[in-house]
């Protein structure tokens, strides 16, 4: 993984690296969270399925 961090203005390289740091965090957390909600769907469904 390759991550990119530019800086601008009166930004320092520091602050930028936390910064996309923060962003890549916030990132994965919604990708857990949505790989978690898909997996919960997938599986009551297949408990539906194996009642039925």
């Amino acid at each position: 993984m390759n991550l990119r961090i530019q800086t601008y203005d009166s930004t320092t390289a520091v602050e930028a690296l936390e910064k996309g740091l923060d962003d890549l965090m916030d990132l994965c957390d919604v990708v857990t969270e949505k790989f978690t909600a898909a997996r919960d769907a997938h599986m009551a469904a297949e408990e539906d399925r194996m009642r039925s």
